[in-house]
């Protein structure tokens, strides 16, 4: 395996709808500068008395799926083909969602290690 990291994807099939067959684009790696921007965005750190406090944010789930999640094919309820975006990503049901992580934690990959510690809040090793 190479130490770079190129754009290797698969597709999370998400299921036939009446207007077509819908999927997710998922990433097989996130690059290290990637998983940092991905590790940052799940924190928020406070200054108390001089002292720097990391706080996970309740909300870093969607951190992972920016991160992973490249492309798609979702239709709208009139059946037109909705245009892959971060802000369109963030309009997703809560199922398709859990489904998404929890393919993503189950990544066959030395980025499963990190994800499950993510998800777990602990120190991979």
């Amino acid at each position: 395996m190479s130490r770079l990291v190129g754009f290797s994807t698969h597709k999370l099939d998400l299921g036939q709808t009446e207007h077509g067959l819908e999927w997710l684009e998922i990433r097989d790696r996130l690059a290290w500068q990637e998983e940092q921007i991905m590790i940052a965005a799940m924190f928020d750190v406070e200054r108390t008395d001089g002292v720097y406090e990391q706080r996970i944010r309740l909300d870093y789930r969607p951190a992972i799926l920016r991160s992973y999640v490249s492309n798609w094919q979702i239709f709208d309820d009139a059946g037109h083909a909705v245009p892959f975006s971060l802000d369109a990503l963030e309009r997703l049901d809560t199922a398709t969602c859990t489904a998404a992580l929890a393919h993503i934690v189950d990544l066959p990959k030395d980025d499963q290690k990190k994800v499950i510690a993510i998800e777990t809040l602990e120190t991979p090793k």
